[in-house]
Order: structure tokens, then sequence, then C-alpha cells
């Protein structure tokens, strides 16, 4: 069975302009600013905004390099939503490609892919690494996801 993809459903950005970057992604591209991520102290640490479809680009505030980054670069991860990610997991396990719990700097391989994981985000969520080194999230949203709410 092939994988069924639904849609590209995030890109993160770590943003060192964090404030000029949403204000650019608001007020000049002219994307929905869907939610502040705030941390424990009230401080907003992310913006999500959202293209057609509630497709979200989720900015960070944040310095790179870092040591999930070690190019010059903002790109962190892109997520695409799976219509079964059981089946998404096992069909690129077939294919020779690693599947990890997190993204890949931080994460180890999944041994059974019948096994459901649910992100800090709500969703069932694992993530592969592409041959540049760039973690792509493979998510299904469940009824908890932060993303539908």
């Amino acid at each position: 069975m092939a994988i069924k993809y639904k849609a590209l459903s995030q890109v993160t950005l770590i943003c060192k302009h964090f404030e000029e970057t949403v204000d650019f992604y608001v007020n000049k591209v002219g994307l929905d600013k869907k939610r502040d991520i705030v941390d424990g102290e009230g401080n907003v640490v992310a913006t999500d905004v959202c293209f057609a479809n509630g497709q979200i680009l989720h900015l960070c505030r944040g310095e790179y390099p870092s040591e999930r980054n070690e190019m010059n670069r903002s790109f962190i991860h892109m997520c695409f939503q799976l219509d079964d990610y059981l089946e998404g997991n096992r069909d690129i396990i077939r294919r020779g490609t690693t599947v990890y719990n997190s993204r890949t700097a931080k994460g180890y391989p999944i041994e059974d892919p019948d096994v459901l994981r649910k992100g800090v985000c709500g969703c069932f969520n694992s993530f592969i690494k592409d041959p540049d080194g760039n973690d792509i999230e493979l998510q299904m949203y469940t009824m908890d996801s932060k993303q539908l709410l």
C-alpha cells in the first residue's frame, strides 16, 4: 500500500528577528495569526500563522545556528500530515528509512512501527531525516491536536 499524504501540515522557522518576522508574515504577506505559544513565564516563544486549509508556518523565537542546525539557516523541519499514521510509518520503514520518535538530533529509532506515539501537540507523530539532514515530521491529527483548536 502506498503512503497517502493529506497535506503539508507545517513548516517551522527559527527567527532571529522574531517580532519583525511575525509582522512580515501577518501584515505584509497576509497570513492569519492563529496563536501565540507562551512559556511558563508568559513569554511568547513562538507564533503560528496559517495558510489555506489550516496549514501552519510555525515561527519560533531563537538564534541560529543551533546544535540541531549546523548550517547558518533558519529552517528546522517540515511536517507531512498522514492519512494513516501507522501505515505511513510501516511503509517508510519498508522503504529503508529510519523513523525516529522525535527530531533526530535527540530522538531514537522507532523499533515497533505499530505503536502510536502522541507528541506534545496532541498529534501522533514521528520523524525522518532527508539526505541533507533536514528533519521531516510525519503527523496525524487526533481529537486532542492543538492544531485543531
